[in-house]
């Protein structure tokens, strides 16, 4: 399936209980958020706390979800009021479909030729789409699972860090009490707005960020936030993790992950000749 990009989001085409719209691709969510602009449910007796330090009342429904010539029936949806995620991106917004409705499938993700391909029960890493090219490299590794998103090993300025993998994230995101270990491998940037589920917004200081590798192979200097995630670590299951990798880090693979046997595949989309200047602060 083709995908179009709003910003730096994932946009599939998708319908829920009938109703046909824009949806986001979001693996940092467990389950589907719908936007209360179109979907309405039952009040539940909890408050969604997002990455910037908000809180929002939480209705709740189960839905039928089609996407493409897949459905899934009775998932379960959070709803929100989305109302400030249209205004940002200039198109309407009908929801986001989160990690877990993935649990029994394999996901493949080409940002290059914006196509995603998910079959059920895969039985090898590669499709007709998604290819490793002569000499690329790679990579490989099993995975834990952190509020239902995949979780990835890496390595910034040789040292091993741990992130949750999320879609739907624009920008990369680090807890500020690696800052001070950091400082070799970032710049300071300007300043973001770093919108979440609230009708909120935060405004805050981005930086490029040097130095990471994932299984030796340098990525990319990045744009990315130091955002507490505490409340990530300590509501929700799964291992403690660094951050969050979004677009700024994924589009640089083309990835396939497994979501029932908990592996990850990434092969990268950057030229070898430049790695060498990846490594060290600009």
């Amino acid at each position: 399936m083709p995908f179009k990009l709003a910003g730096k989001m994932i946009i599939l085409p998708a319908t829920v209980n009938g109703v046909s719209g824009n949806f986001i691709l979001d693996t940092g969510i467990p389950h589907a958020v719908l936007n209360a602009s179109y979907f309405d449910g039952q009040k539940v007796a909890r408050a969604y706390h997002g990455v910037n330090g908000t809180t929002t009342q939480v209705k709740a429904n189960h839905v039928k979800v089609q996407l493409g010539a897949i459905s899934w029936k009775g998932v379960y949806a959070e709803i929100l009021p989305l109302a400030h995620l249209e205004t940002i991106k200039g198109l309407p917004i009908l929801g986001l479909l989160g990690g877990r409705m993935l649990r029994n499938y394999t996901l493949w993700i080409d940002y290059g030729q914006q196509l995603i391909w998910l079959e059920k029960e895969a039985t090898q890493w590669e499709t007709p789409y998604f290819k490793a090219s002569t000499g690329a490299s790679l990579v490989m590794q099993s995975f834990r699972f952190k509020n239902g998103s995949p979780c990835l090993d890496l390595k910034i300025g040789g040292h091993p860090y741990r992130f949750s993998l999320d879609t739907g994230a624009e920008t990369n995101i680090i807890d500020p009490k690696y800052r001070i270990a950091l400082t070799p491998y970032f710049n300071l940037e300007e300043q973001k707005v770093l919108s979440s589920f609230s009708q909120t917004t935060k405004r805050i200081t981005s930086t490029l960020l040097y130095g990471m590798s994932l299984e030796g192979i340098p990525c990319q200097p990045m744009v990315t936030t130091f955002c507490p995630i505490s409340e990530l670590n300590t509501s929700t299951k799964g291992p403690k993790v660094a951050g969050i990798l979004g677009y700024e880090f994924l589009s640089q693979f083309k990835l396939c992950i497994n979501f029932k046997n908990r592996f990850i595949y990434l092969i990268p989309d950057h030229e070898k000749q430049n790695q060498s200047l990846y490594y060290s602060k600009k």
